[in-house]
């Protein structure tokens, strides 16, 4: 067992840091850094065809008081020595002794079938249908297309996003070893229609995938696409050697700066309670995140990767509420261990609240198993916590891997 969960651990880079310096003082470093605008509305400007040559990006940081007032800080990260930190007491940073008595002591029940017969009638996969991506949507609609784990693609107001692009058979540094994937991917990258945004919400191998993001943005059915990262990616996706002419389609933001995109889409980077690591020395050395987007008459939220803390809250204040939403309802046990980074699904269901969303999918389940608890019980948990908080079923769904939704009382799309 504690070779398995090794070998799982190293591949996702799930492990928190061994040791923390906790005589570490960590100053509020990353307050304003650039002028800052910012808008909570929907836009106002109506989707019109995309220009075929250039597009029109600026990046924006100046607090606008009619949206985030003087007399209310908003959260920001810790920025001490190089390293980011979470500014909530909800967090806890885990001790090597917390690392090896979860390796030791705790029980993987996961239970994942090794029959692919079995696995395909517990957890069925879709082949993604590219005439279904392509049909245009009306004002006002939106489709979510779950591609696996966290891989979403929301489309709406004309635009294409996709969300922590993850298409290789494993989450880690090497495809020979580390967490592997139980669920192949729904389509391949060709089947993708033509991309407006990639958004990434941290390092972490289950989030940021090399080779994957190497064949999208060296695609020339993607070379309007543009990568919005948190702050400390760019350079680490520099060095991931990724094709020199997307170097000028990279933008990273802090915490609720955000970029303009022809004037038609606002993409907000809003904080998030976790960490990041790609190797052993760069704990934390780059932020972590989640994404508000906001067109012209859809707005739609990307929880990443997080733990439950206020922020949300102060999300949905300001920037809500939302039309849909994709957030993490799996990886959460043991709670004891996994809590302050990952929510389970009653948690889950309070962010789809405090942001005020209308319609949420769950992700981070059912692909890489990561964590202790069964493959298929976040979506059974999930729809126990909606049923006894007397909340529609239909306001906060699961998918299976290729299928897409219009929201909460559509059909689920396959064909």
């Amino acid at each position: 067992m504690l070779v398995g969960t090794l070998g799982k651990s190293i591949g996702c880079s799930y492990i928190s840091k061994s040791f923390i310096l906790a005589s570490r003082r960590c100053e509020p470093d990353f307050g304003r850094v650039r002028e800052m605008e910012t808008h909570s509305s929907k836009l106002p400007l109506k989707h019109s065809e995309l220009p075929s040559v250039s597009r029109n990006i600026s990046v924006l940081s100046s607090f606008d008081v009619d949206c985030f007032p003087k007399n209310e800080e908003l959260p920001l990260p810790l920025k001490s020595q190089g390293t980011f930190r979470n500014p909530w007491n909800s967090w806890r940073d885990k001790r090597l002794w917390d690392i090896l008595r979860w390796l030791t002591t705790t029980k993987d029940e996961s239970n994942v079938p090794k029959s692919s017969y079995e696995l395909d009638q517990l957890l069925p996969v879709h082949r993604v249908n590219r005439a279904l991506l392509e049909k245009p949507l009306k004002e006002g609609k939106f489709r979510l297309t779950w591609l696996g784990h966290s891989s979403v693609l929301a489309q709406f107001d004309g635009f294409n996003i996709l969300t922590d692009p993850v298409f290789s058979e494993r989450c880690s540094p090497f495809q020979f070893m580390g967490p592997k994937r139980i669920r192949p991917v729904p389509c391949n990258l060709e089947d993708l229609p033509p991309l407006d945004v990639i958004l990434i919400s941290h390092n972490h191998y289950d989030h940021l995938d090399k080779n994957t993001l190497k064949e999208l943005l060296r695609s020339e059915k993607h070379r309007h696409a543009i990568l919005v990262v948190p702050l400390g990616l760019k350079s680490l996706l520099n060095r991931l050697h990724l094709d020199t002419r997307t170097c000028q389609q990279i933008y990273e933001l802090n915490w609720w700066e955000h970029v303009d995109l022809d004037g038609k889409l606002r993409v907000f980077m809003t904080p998030a309670q976790h960490w990041s690591r790609r190797t052993i020395c760069d704990t934390n050395r780059a932020l972590w995140g989640s994404f508000a987007v906001i067109g012209s008459s859809v707005k739609f939220y990307f929880a990443g990767d997080t733990g439950y803390c206020s922020v949300f809250r102060t999300i949905g204040r300001y920037l809500g509420p939302f039309d849909c939403a994709a957030i993490p309802i799996g990886a959460y046990h043991p709670r004891w261990f996994m809590s302050p980074q990952h929510v389970d699904p009653e948690q889950a269901v309070k962010i789809h609240n405090d942001i005020g969303s209308n319609f949420s999918i769950g992700i981070h389940w059912g692909t890489f198993i990561l964590t202790n608890e069964y493959f298929l019980e976040p979506p059974q948990l999930l729809r126990n916590v909606l049923a006894s908080n007397k909340l529609h079923l239909g306001s906060f769904q699961t998918l299976r891997h290729g299928e897409s939704t219009h929201g909460p009382y559509s059909e689920v799309q396959i064909h």
